[in-house]
């Protein structure tokens, strides 16, 4: 029996080696960098979280590496947006004028729309 025990105690930490070395860069360095492509993927509402395919509609935001940034909403892309990051704040613009403020939690960004409270969460 306690042989049976140290095989899987064994085998488990085997497993959690192998995930931790398949997440690539981000993974190994523990940051999530910006520049890529962040798809809505839930909606969240006073406790009640509901999947992007439930909302009815599609929303990309596209962050470059050079500081620029374009948004996809239902197909249309808005480019001439620009992009900084200031912690783990997120901050998008265009032509100097701040329009959304993102919170970076772990590997997800969240807009927060104060008007109808109401969170949107994006990930890669």
């Amino acid at each position: 029996m306690k042989k049976v025990l140290t095989l899987a105690l064994a085998v488990i930490l085997l497993c959690g080696c192998l995930a931790a070395c398949a997440g690539g860069d981000e993974a190994a360095s523990g940051e999530v960098t910006i520049p890529g492509t962040w798809n809505l993927s839930k909606a969240k509402s006073d406790g009640i979280s509901i999947p992007a395919s439930k909302l009815g509609f599609e929303m990309s935001f596209i962050f470059n590496e050079d500081g620029t940034a374009s948004m996809i909403y239902q197909g249309e892309t808005t480019d001439g947006l620009n992009w900084a990051q200031e912690g783990d704040v997120v901050k998008l613009s265009t032509y100097g004028i701040d329009l959304y403020d993102f919170q970076l939690n772990g590997s997800t960004l969240t807009l927060h729309e104060d008007t109808q409270n109401i969170d949107l969460i994006f990930s890669k």
